[in-house]
Order: structure tokens, then sequence, then C-alpha cells
């Protein structure tokens, strides 16, 4: 039987950035992803983000 990784989070959101700069859509990451990104380590590792106006 194969081994399934679980998903990684950070190649995750670093594919969606990818897609929503591509089609010009203004977002912010958040989550404990972008408290790790400055320095607040987290228990948890989730992206939260929302598109701008």
């Amino acid at each position: 039987m194969a081994r399934v990784s679980p998903p990684d989070p950070v190649r995750i959101a670093a594919q969606m950035g990818k897609v929503l700069e591509r089609l010009g859509v203004r977002y912010i990451l958040g989550g404990s992803l972008a408290s790790v990104a400055f320095g607040e380590p987290r228990a948890t590792l989730d992206v939260s983000n929302a598109p701008g106006t």
C-alpha cells in the first residue's frame, strides 16, 4: 500500500499566491503560517487568506 503524505501548507499557499497574482487578485495571508513567517511560532500550521478589493 502506498504511503500518503499530508499536504504541505507552505507549498499550497505558495501555489495559491502564484495563481492569485497571475489573475491580478490582491490578497492577504493569515493564520499560523503568517505568524511563523514573522517569527511567532505556533503549534498549528494552518493558512488563511482573504481576497482584497
